[in-house]
């Protein structure tokens, strides 16, 4: 299937297309930045709640509405989403009231009293739209009214904290990991590989203004796992073939293409068969388990990419610098050594 393997010949075009995504992730990471659901932001989730199913043909029009309707600025409205099987509009509004951040009752009794209008006439609004989309009256539009939930400032940093604390853990523990099974030169390409596929996730992430929320954390230490699994595939077989192919001749390359070739099949098998499941999820899923699907797939994609073409790419261009470094002078004992014990074995 794949005769002919040369992906290291090709290393610079590889790392020109790997530099020009980790440059564009760092760019939208700073502007526009990614976009923060209420884990991450403080302020409230409001959900308005119809009686009948056709809140998916009007998203777009009360979208533009409940977005431009802000003219005192008292309210920042943002992540309009169609949930419940299409039955029930969402959206976030911050609670910052004239520069200030309010505390969930203050902003609750400027919701119920003072700006009682608003939600008047985003009731009103949502009527008339109806109305005019069905060509007839609908004067019970709306089914359990209009609902809060809060997430206040103290409750978004310490969401942050747990966050940064789940995903460095699992960094560690894979660095540790790299550290015991490999050896130095693979430990860094895998270290800078997992980077790299981290980096391209959230760059799709910000790209397609998908919201950041805490199943996004769990969908960013899924595809850290998923993309040090992959990696380990193609650096246990480099470690293999280069006791197999000692004193034949072979240059790093050429081992590192030899494993490849190996090791592609399965690869290339295994991601397919894992995203046709996630797609499957983020076409038919409801809208926040498509926001957990959709970043698994940039992940999955860069991880495929990254396993079969830039670790090994990275992983030739670590030991040619550690070769003149003379990071690599046990190397031919370790391998002698390891060439002994499987002999000895056999």
């Amino acid at each position: 299937m794949f005769k002919s393997v040369k992906i290291t010949e090709k290393s610079k075009i590889f790392f020109i297309i790997s530099a020009i995504l980790v440059v564009a992730a760092i760019v939208l990471l700073i502007f526009p930045g990614l976009k923060l659901g209420l884990d991450f932001t403080e302020g409230a989730t409001v959900t308005v709640s119809f009686n009948q199913e056709y809140v998916g043909d009007l998203q777009g029009e009360l979208e533009d509405f409940i977005g431009g309707k802000n003219e005192n600025d008292k309210f920042d409205v943002k992540n309009v989403r169609v949930i419940n099987g299409g039955t029930s509009l969402q959206f976030d509004l911050s609670y910052k009231y004239d520069g200030v951040v309010l505390s969930q009752q203050e902003f609750s009794e400027k919701l119920t009293a003072e700006d009682t209008g608003l939600l008047d006439t985003l009731k009103d609004k949502i009527n008339n739209d109806c109305s005019a989309f069905f060509g007839e009256s609908t004067e019970n539009v709306l089914d359990e009214g209009v609902t809060y939930s809060f997430t206040s400032p103290d409750a978004t940093k310490a969401l942050t904290s747990k966050a940064a604390l789940a995903i460095s853990i699992a960094i560690v523990a894979m660095l540790i990991y790299i550290g015991i099974r490999f050896k130095f030169t693979s430990g860094i390409a895998a270290i800078i590989v997992l980077i790299h596929d981290v980096l391209v996730m959230l760059l799709l992430t910000a790209a397609f203004r998908i919201t950041v929320n805490t199943t996004f954390i769990a969908a960013v230490i899924t595809v850290i796992g998923y993309s040090i699994n992959a990696t380990i595939i193609v650096f246990d077989r480099i470690k293999e073939n280069l006791v197999k192919y000692e004193g034949k001749g072979l240059t790093d390359g050429e081992v590192a293409n030899i494993s490849i070739k190996e090791t592609m099949r399965r690869t290339i098998f295994t991601t397919i068969t894992t995203l046709v499941m996630i797609v499957l999820v983020a076409i038919f899923g409801v809208a926040s388990i498509r926001e957990f699907a959709l970043p698994i797939i940039f992940g999955l994609l860069s991880g495929v990419y990254s396993a079969i073409v830039l670790s090994s790419c990275v992983w030739v261009q670590i030991r040619k610098i550690a070769s003149k470094m003379n990071f690599g002078k046990k190397k031919t004992s370790y391998q002698k050594r390891v060439k002994a014990k499987a002999v000895k074995e056999a």
